[in-house]
């Protein structure tokens, strides 16, 4: 059986119906639950710092000051095996935090950040 994730805290559904229809006020857009598109698996990255959790709601549930959202981690939904794309340069990583730790000169933050 499929599940679903909400990508602004982590809240499991049985079905998409489910998780577009209920909402929880600390979630963005007026409370609903939003999809999660990135795959299941053994580890969650920031997209922001690169930080990696077990499971989708210990990253959403734990904060960092140096990323945005005030500080709240965000889920990267792109593939997390293999290399790890610069959408701005091209350029491959190994991993994540290498990928975010690096300038990047055609990035309008000037910074390198995941290709999805």
């Amino acid at each position: 059986m499929a599940a679903y994730y909400c990508k602004r805290c982590g809240a499991k559904f049985d079905s998409l119906p489910d998780l577009l229809n209920n909402s929880w006020p600390p979630c963005a857009d007026n409370g609903k639950h939003q999809l999660f598109e990135g795959e299941e698996s053994s580890k969650y990255y920031c997209k922001l710092c690169g930080a990696d959790f077990d499971s989708l709601p210990d990253l959403l549930n734990n904060s960092w000051p140096p990323c945005a959202n005030n500080g709240k981690h965000q889920a990267f939904e792109g593939k997390v095996s293999g290399q790890w794309l610069c959408k701005h340069c091209g350029k491959d990583f190994n991993n994540l935090p290498d990928l975010l730790r690096n300038s990047c000169s055609a990035s309008p933050s000037g910074n390198h950040q995941p290709k999805r």
